[in-house]
């Protein structure tokens, strides 16, 4: 990492290096790059105050340098029209930022409101857990968060996704009930939430393994039993086995579009909603959908 002041958490950035040293450390830590230029009288000012505090916070997060005048690409990229500009990077993206020479308490406040706490670092931990299907490791971090701080909404939430991804289905549901979603969350509490209710519209997890085998034996004997396949594609909605329960759901549609006043239907759009417009499936199966209802 090419450093500045012999301190690893202050680095001057160009273009050259901006996506390893601003994007790619913004996943790991906070970065907060601070365009300046030697002629800039407000930045002469701040600047100092900035590489103090990043020494100070010892790594909480990167002090990312960019001279303005060097690399004028990057400030007409960012919409950098005057100068201090300190932008936040976490994850790839700006998240706050503040223009002008503050104070430096201000600077300090400003920090501290984004720099994570240690539940928020464990929550982050159990989003990569999550991401690689390691759902026990995740809810045993995300219970260990939560005892850091009980009143984030956000890890409780996560929580529950963890679970439903494990199976344990009642004790996500217990856990959901809990919740008072926040509105940045509602997209994944309204996604959850559709997920528990399939869930609890089959039968009791206990029976789900029996159950599925007696009825893909009825539909088997009897293709055109749509009580029962229905059912079956209930049972493979709430084990999340979407692709299954689409193609049962879409085979009931063509051997019947009005059964049980359009349930089928209705279900494929719920299991959209869960599965989201970006995703194969739901692309796929609108239009098989469409097809089958014209």
């Amino acid at each position: 990492m090419e450093t500045s002041l012999e301190n690893e958490n202050i680095v001057d950035v160009t273009t050259n290096t901006f996506e390893q040293l601003v994007i790619q450390e913004s996943n790991s830590r906070p970065v907060a790059v601070d365009f300046w230029a030697p002629w800039c009288g407000p930045c002469r000012a701040l600047t100092p105050i900035l590489e103090k505090v990043a020494k100070e916070y010892e790594g909480k997060f990167l002090l990312a340098k960019i001279n303005s005048d060097e690399n004028q690409d990057l400030s007409a990229k960012f919409g950098i029209r005057g100068i201090p500009n300190v932008k936040v990077f976490e994850n790839g993206a700006i998240t706050d930022e503040f223009s002008g020479a503050i104070p430096e308490g201000q600077i300090r406040q400003f920090l501290d409101r984004i720099i994570p706490s240690e539940a928020q670092k464990l929550h982050r931990e159990a989003l990569a857990l999550i991401n690689e299907s390691k759902f026990k490791e995740a809810i045993e971090v995300l219970k260990n968060a939560q005892d850091k701080d009980i009143s984030d909404d956000a890890i409780r939430l996560s929580r529950v996704e963890a679970l439903i991804k494990l199976g344990k289905v009642s004790e996500a549901a217990t856990l959901f009930s809990e919740l008072k979603p926040l509105s940045k969350m509602e997209d994944l509490a309204q996604k959850l939430k559709a997920i528990l209710d399939l869930a609890s519209s089959a039968e009791e997890p206990g029976d789900i393994n029996s159950s599925q085998k007696t009825l893909a034996n009825n539909i088997k004997d009897n293709p055109d039993d749509l009580a029962s396949r229905y059912q079956y594609a209930q049972l493979l909605a709430s084990k999340q086995d979407y692709a299954a329960a689409l193609s049962e759901l879409l085979e009931i549609i063509k051997r019947n579009k009005n059964f049980q006043d359009q349930a089928a239907r209705k279900l494929m759009v719920e299991i959209f909603k869960i599965l989201g417009d970006e995703d194969k499936l739901t692309g796929t199966y609108r239009r098989q959908l469409a097809s089958a209802l014209n």
